[in-house]
């Protein structure tokens, strides 16, 4: 099983994930789109990674969120699929966020 941390490459490359995906019907992503993203994305890994603790995931959240800040503020205005952060949110897996909802 890997932990959490094996999956921050990926937490920092949403920004490029975001901008560098193409099709219509796109906006412009805002900050909270972004953090609605990325704490979906951080709580399926976390889950997947078999942790259950409340406390440490929120003390892990917030750490990785500090260190990420930069990434996700490079997040704020990248083009969004319409709907993507609605697909997050009912997304199972990760992988089911960075290839269906955020293509």
């Amino acid at each position: 099983m890997t932990g959490w941390h094996d999956h921050r490459r990926w937490f920092a490359a949403l920004p490029v994930i975001v901008f560098l995906t193409s099709a219509c019907q796109r906006h412009p992503a805002s900050g909270a789109e972004c953090t609605d993203i990325f704490d979906r994305i951080f709580a399926l890994e976390f889950r997947e990674a078999g942790f259950r603790d409340p406390v440490l995931e929120r003390r892990k959240h917030d750490e990785l969120a500090a260190k990420l800040a930069p990434d996700l503020q490079e997040c704020r205005g990248a083009l969004l699929r319409n709907g993507a952060v609605e697909c997050a949110g009912h997304a199972h897996t990760t992988a089911e966020v960075s290839h269906r909802c955020l293509r």
